[in-house]
């Protein structure tokens, strides 16, 4: 028998949680996560909850054989993060959750989050990120943790964020957060805890990344307006379109027809044209309907090559 082969990051991918995969995100949450018996009774309830909300919410990242890791974050009022700062404990996401099951949400709405995005005062709690193997030395782990931040920034760069609040366990996961730009805002030792379980609460503001600097973490704060206001429903289609989806599956994900995504592309289209005439280039002058298709082809690639460097243009405002 030959030598197991190991697999690589390039298998990795990903992309938005369906809600099929909610019950295997739940082995992938790290041990030292102890929420009460009810919340974890309905903790993929929960979930769905949010997805509901805000698709990206939950990520998951994925190879042949299966999940990998899997993000759960949700915009939230400046409330529950002004008790979070004000009366700091551990558990901070069972805390969350038990308020969701109470009637006291503290997930924005719809209309909230864009009146908190456009004002500038938007708050992002990191729930968790769960991983199948959470020794943080592994090479297979650490490529889910780089794909992780490549997925953080893709769906987090653009909205105009005041704080971010993540709380972790164990002392490899705090290194890997303050290696990232992050500020350590509480350590939490509870009785009988052992030091991989011990929680702690990290924060992020724009004011903390320092003034010119060259530092990723500050490219979350203050973006530029969006030019084109595309709607809701576009916003969803692109998004999607971003992460390889065929407009088939886009129908299928969204729960609309295929002549409906067309549709929202060809109303994309408009808006982006009457905002920047210049960024589809010259009209094809060819009037057959390969010709057509071709266009069409182009003035996607166009957009979402635009779309990868101005994510703004994606966020509720």
């Amino acid at each position: 028998m030959g030598p197991a082969r190991t697999r690589n990051s390039k298998d990795l991918r990903y992309r938005l949680a369906n809600v099929s995969d909610l019950q295997n995100c739940v082995p992938l949450l790290p041990k030292a996560f102890r929420p009460s018996a009810r919340v974890r009774a309905r903790l993929t309830e929960l979930w769905q909850r949010l997805i509901e909300i805000n698709p990206a919410n939950i990520v998951v990242f994925e190879d042949e054989n299966g999940l990998e890791g899997c993000a759960i974050s949700a915009h939230v009022g400046e409330p529950f993060v002004h008790e979070a700062l004000a009366k700091p404990a551990p558990h901070l996401a069972a805390r969350f959750y038990e308020e969701m099951l109470g009637g006291r949400s503290p997930v924005l709405t719809p209309a909230e989050l864009r009146k908190a995005n456009s004002s500038g005062n938007l708050h992002l709690l990191v729930l968790h990120f769960g991983l199948r193997n959470h020794d943080l030395s592994d090479e297979r782990t650490r490529a889910v943790l780089r794909m992780g931040a490549q997925a953080f920034y893709f769906f987090n760069l653009g909205y105009r964020y005041a704080f971010f609040l993540n709380e972790v366990y164990g002392r490899q996961a705090a290194d890997y957060m303050r290696g990232g730009g992050f500020r350590l805002l509480n350590e939490f030792e509870t009785d009988g805890c052992a030091l991989a379980e011990r929680s702690f609460l990290f924060g992020l503001r724009g004011d903390w990344v320092a003034s010119g600097a060259i530092n990723t973490m500050g490219f979350l704060f203050d973006p530029a307006a969006p030019r084109f206001g595309f709607t809701p429903a576009e916003q969803r289609v692109l998004l999607r379109a971003m992460l390889n989806e065929s407009d088939a599956q886009i129908a299928e994900h969204l729960g609309v027809s295929l002549e409906a995504v067309k549709k929202t592309w060809r109303r994309a289209f408009d808006r982006a044209m009457l905002a920047a005439p210049s960024l589809f280039g010259a009209r094809d002058s060819h009037g057959d309907a390969e010709g057509r298709q071709s266009r069409g082809f182009e003035k996607r690639r166009h957009l979402l090559d635009y779309l990868r460097v101005h994510l703004a243009e994606l966020r509720p405002y």
